[in-house]
């Protein structure tokens, strides 16, 4: 399934760079991968990883995945996806911080071990990236944002926080990752 996984991402994918970079963004679904896979060997969640961002990102739907990969893959690609990306083109204008407000409450109050996992991997590979940039670029990454450095670091801290209150619920491999992440949200922000 992984494999099914990577070359449906990729292909999904094609064309695509990190913001700001010429780095394929398909190097960020494999960071994503692996982060799980430090997490947890569990297949299906590293498949979920691979297609965390093809509904946001692509024309790919939930019912594709589903087919493709099982409705546990499906479930938590949808969990980890932005309320926005699922819907009509037309209800795509609500406000940015709306738009993160919600996937925070849902990891904080709803979201399963399964979506947990996936979106801590995903949201390390993006702050660790940001740290990576911004020790290089300073003040000038923020540019490459479309919401300033301190909207970027309400959001961060927000998810920290997070992912801390639902520590008592993780194993003790996942655990160490949300501090790895509070870690580096401190050293951005």
């Amino acid at each position: 399934m992984i494999f099914e996984a990577i070359e449906f991402a990729d292909k999904a994918h094609h064309g695509q760079y990190r913001k700001g970079t010429k780095l394929p963004y398909f190097s960020h679904l494999m960071n994503t991968m692996k982060n799980v896979y430090e997490m947890t060997e569990d297949e299906a969640l590293m498949s979920a990883a691979i297609l965390h961002d093809v509904m946001a990102d692509t024309e790919v739907t939930l019912e594709t995945i589903e087919v493709r990969f099982g409705q546990r893959v499906a479930e938590a690609v949808k969990g980890a996806t932005e309320a926005d990306a699922l819907q009509p083109q037309t209800d795509k204008k609500a406000s940015w911080k709306r738009r993160k407000e919600h996937p925070i409450s849902y990891l904080e109050k709803e979201a399963p071990m399964d979506v947990l996992i996936v979106s801590l991997a995903d949201k390390l590979d993006n702050i660790s990236a940001i740290r990576a940039d911004f020790s290089k670029l300073g003040d000038k990454l923020w540019s490459r944002f479309n919401h300033s450095k301190d909207k970027q670091a309400w959001y961060y801290q927000a998810l920290s926080k997070v992912f801390q209150k639902r520590e008592n619920e993780m194993s003790e491999k996942v655990k160490s990752f949300s501090r790895i992440f509070k870690e580096n949200v401190k050293n951005v922000f």
